[in-house]
């Protein structure tokens, strides 16, 4: 062998056993607790870390409390504890005959935000329209609800019938007074129940139904967002979607109350993380009533609280998340008018 060849044999095994000392020493710092950069999180054996820059899609693949928000939403948006289930629970009440058309397209709308964007179990739906729309079916939905939540979980209960200021028809065979429906809430107990009262003068359920056991908070009105449809908001939210994007002969903002679930609800009254929380979305809700003070019209309505559309009387509202996933577009009027 040549010095030359020999020279070379020595290098290669130096190489050799310094490739050797690093893949060990790498080895030995997987195994356990790691001073590495970007080894600070580190987790239980199978679980992968989940690191606070990570991609849309990788928040979306860990979910260790399995209630369908992924665990860096619940640790770094929402403030909820991602090892504990906060399982949302919803019913829907409603009896519109004449609008039964317009229904089946929001209802449509709703399934679509809770279970296949926001992996909502549909067991945890429970949907009273048309015949099922009954006094006694929703009595017992709220009774099945009372007695299967606990502390963590967050009830969303959605009422929609002509009404007054005293009371909703959301069943085929009945009125029911706000105060009777406050009394049935009463039996729940939740991190918060949400009430939505959509009716013509069911403002005046904010103040009958505003307080429980647990906390509460509730939105009423005709959801009109009548507050909105002027050349001024175009001006001020220029970025908003109007009527003629949609193809219709109206350049007023499209706007409507269920922004809850549109992101729109975040970049008007909150933060611009784009997600959008109960306390955003109000501040959305008490914008409209506020706009409307601007109004002849509004302003010569005395016969009922109008302006009274959200009561938060616990705080929690900021807090407060239904979904993760909120739709980017307004994809409500692009679907009547599709």
């Amino acid at each position: 062998m040549s010095r030359n060849s020999g020279l070379i044999a020595v290098i290669l095994v130096c190489l050799i056993g310094i490739v050797g000392l690093i893949s060990y020493f790498v080895f030995q710092g997987n195994q356990g607790s790691s001073t590495l950069p970007g080894s600070q999180f580190n987790q239980p054996p199978g679980k992968p870390a989940v690191p606070l820059n990570q991609s849309e899609n990788q928040k979306e693949l860990v979910d260790s409390d399995g209630d369908g928000m992924s665990d860096w939403f619940e640790s770094n948006i929402a403030g909820y504890n991602p090892n504990v289930p906060n399982d949302r629970y919803v019913i829907y009440c409603q009896y519109l005959p004449e609008l039964d058309k317009e229904y089946d397209i929001i209802f449509n709308l709703f399934w679509h935000i809770w279970v296949e964007e926001n992996k909502v179990p549909p067991k945890n739906i429970i949907s009273l329209r048309k015949e099922k729309a009954t006094y006694s079916n929703f009595k017992k939905a709220i009774e099945e609800i009372a007695v299967t939540v606990d502390e963590n979980d967050i009830i969303f209960i959605s009422l929609s019938g002509h009404a007054n200021k005293n009371a909703i028809a959301c069943c085929n065979d009945s009125t029911i007074s706000y105060s009777e429906i406050d009394k049935w809430l009463d039996e729940i107990r939740a991190k918060v129940v949400i009430a939505e009262i959509s009716g013509c003068q069911s403002e005046g359920a904010a103040e009958i139904m505003k307080d429980g056991p647990c906390p509460r908070i509730v939105l009423t009105g005709g959801f009109s967002m009548e507050g909105f449809y002027n050349k001024e908001t175009a001006d001020k939210y220029p970025w908003l979607p109007t009527y003629k994007d949609y193809g219709y002969d109206n350049p007023d903002p499209a706007l409507d109350y269920y922004d809850i679930f549109f992101s729109f609800a975040d970049k008007i009254g909150g933060n611009g993380d784009g997600y959008v929380s109960l306390g955003e979305f109000i501040k959305v809700f008490k914008e409209d009533a506020e706009n409307r003070w601007q109004s002849e019209e509004w302003k010569n309505i005395t016969d009922y609280p109008w302006w009274d559309v959200a009561r938060d009387e616990y705080g929690v509202a900021d807090k407060t998340y239904l979904i993760e996933h909120s739709l980017k577009e307004n994809i409500f009027w692009e679907t009547f008018h599709s």
